[in-house]
């Protein structure tokens, strides 16, 4: 037989559900009563009866996230690659963290991070061309800081890479770039994949290096 402290929480259990199911106005949407019992629980200060109210998943499970309020803070966006991989199989979504936030939700973004393990090599993804399709992406960003680019590729056809780097990809908010203990070749692979006309400011590993403009664009020359 359970013990009374199971059985106490299996009926206040039952008691939220029931709040729950009840907390619909007359248009069906749901409201906030049961919040407000667990609001009145911690006014009396039972710890207990609340703490099992918040390990209900049901109570929470339908709570949607304030999307027109949360998004529009948001200024900055880190994307995080996982371990390397040896498979073929590996894809883009699995070469870098992904974020299911669509550009248009986030109209106050103004930095992007992309930060890789160091010292790893990712064969079956063209790094440089991920990154530079989500700079692409989320064009709002005025600061784009990438950390521990490295080779990748290696099994990567010759054709599609040909075809990453013939895309257009421009970027007129941009305004700097930051490259932290990356491979010179990748970095330089990025950057040709990327058109960025207001660029105004360029660091390696922390030292500011000079662009150059010409009339067809804009040399970028990385310290030895």
């Amino acid at each position: 037989m359970p013990s009374w402290t199971d059985i106490v929480e299996d009926i206040l259990y039952i008691v939220y559900c029931e709040v729950m199911d009840d907390s619909q106005d007359s248009t069906g949407f749901s409201t906030w009563k049961w919040v407000v019992l667990l609001a009145v629980l911690t006014w009396l200060r039972s710890k207990r009866w609340r703490e099992i109210g918040m390990r209900a998943a049901r109570l929470w499970s339908h709570v949607l996230m304030a999307d027109d309020v949360v998004f529009p803070r948001v200024k900055t966006i880190t994307f995080h690659s996982g371990p390397p991989s040896v498979e073929n199989s590996y894809t883009l979504q699995q070469a870098i963290g992904r974020v299911s936030v669509n550009p248009r939700v986030v109209p106050n973004l103004r930095n992007l991070h992309f930060e890789f393990p160091p010292d790893n090599d990712i064969p079956f993804v063209f790094v440089p061309a991920l990154v530079a399709d989500l700079i692409f992406h989320y064009d709002r960003a005025r600061e784009v800081v990438v950390k521990n680019l490295g080779p990748s590729g290696n099994e990567v056809t010759d054709f599609w890479i040909h075809i990453q780097k013939t895309m257009y990809r421009s970027v007129p908010r941009l305004r700097v770039l930051e490259f932290w203990n990356c491979e010179r070749v990748a970095a330089a692979e990025m950057c040709e994949m990327t058109w960025m006309p207001n660029l105004r400011k360029f660091y390696w590993n922390g030292e500011k290096v000079g662009i150059v403009w010409t009339d067809c664009g804009y040399n970028i020359v990385l310290p030895a």
